[in-house]
């Protein structure tokens, strides 16, 4: 029987903790509600303003509309797909938009969010649900950096800060889960005001696996050197975020370390080349690299040795 100090021989992804055990859940979806959306034109022509302004208004008025139900459509295979088009569309101000318009976006982020809080741990280890999760979280950075400084976080960034915790709670499950380590590495993005697929690599769908391969696990790039700057992204667009934001971005990366450290020896490198936290780990140090400033620079020059006594 392999010896369970060995993190190798008995791999700590092989459970996780109390993840998704006494988990709030939502009702099983309506199907009324999926079919509610099914007649929705989320299909604009893109040519046309007018046909994706009409979608767009379409798709705020069925996400507001669900109200608590977002939750359970959210965990449905149909329904999620359908949500994540109406984010897409709803959360996006088209050209030719007006101030109401504006208005109304952020007053239905806020109500997806308010919706999808308190299921926040059930949707990020739900494999639909964690779709929908990234798809209103991709949308957060651009519509709360719209929020006037100096007047408070919204309710909005209040919500985003409830399910930053959820991930806290369970940082190092969650961060071994196929579904929710994507909801983790958004949220790193959100809390420091980076759009997540500004930063975040396009997830690479294979059918077949090589061995050997110098591609490295799905999302991380072999060529990231934290020490060059030629490895940082570049024209990153940031978005303004309340304090209390980096605040959570640095509990979560405190609890990252202390929590790691205090499990047995060479934890930290497991978690370094697991399939799924490997990439979360990646990701911290890409946004903290474009919202923290300039990546470290290069040492400077060895100082000339000091001449030779003598004549």
């Amino acid at each position: 029987m392999p010896s369970p100090t060995t993190p190798s021989s008995s791999p700590p992804s092989a459970h996780y903790g109390r993840l998704g055990h006494d988990v709030s859940r939502p009702r099983r979806p309506n199907p009324d509600d999926v079919s509610y959306l099914l007649s929705l034109p989320l299909s604009p022509d893109p040519s046309d303003p007018e046909s994706v302004l009409t979608s767009s208004r379409a798709a705020r008025a069925g996400l507001t509309s669900l109200g608590p139900s977002l939750a359970s459509v959210s965990g449905d295979a149909r329904g999620s797909s359908l949500l994540e088009s109406c984010v897409r569309l709803g959360l996006s101000l088209p050209p030719g938009g007006e101030e109401d318009d504006v208005r109304d976006v952020r007053d239905c982020l806020e109500a997806v969010l308010t919706s999808a809080a308190p299921y926040a741990e059930f949707l990020a280890i739900n494999r639909y649900g964690s779709h929908v999760l990234q798809a209103v979280l991709e949308r957060c950075p651009e519509i709360l950096g719209m929020d006037k400084e100096g007047g408070g976080p919204s309710k909005s960034a209040g919500k985003v800060l409830e399910m930053a915790d959820v991930a806290k709670d369970s940082l190092l499950e969650m961060m071994q889960h196929i579904s929710a380590s994507h909801f983790v590495r958004s949220m790193l993005c959100v809390l420091c005001g980076v759009t997540p697929s500004s930063v975040l690599p396009p997830s690479k769908k294979s059918k077949k696996k090589k061995k050997n391969s110098q591609s490295g696990v799905d999302g991380f790039d072999p060529a990231f050197n934290p020490t060059t700057a030629a490895s940082y992204p570049t024209s990153v667009p940031l978005h303004s975020t309340p304090s209390s934001f980096k605040s959570s971005f640095d509990s979560l990366t405190s609890a990252l370390l202390n929590r790691s450290t205090s499990k047995e020896v060479g934890f930290l490198q497991y978690l370094a080349c697991h399939s799924c936290s490997s990439p979360v780990i990646s990701c911290l140090f890409r946004v903290a690299a474009v919202a923290y400033g300039s990546p470290p620079s290069s040492p400077p020059p060895a100082a000339p040795p000091p001449p030779r006594g003598g004549g």
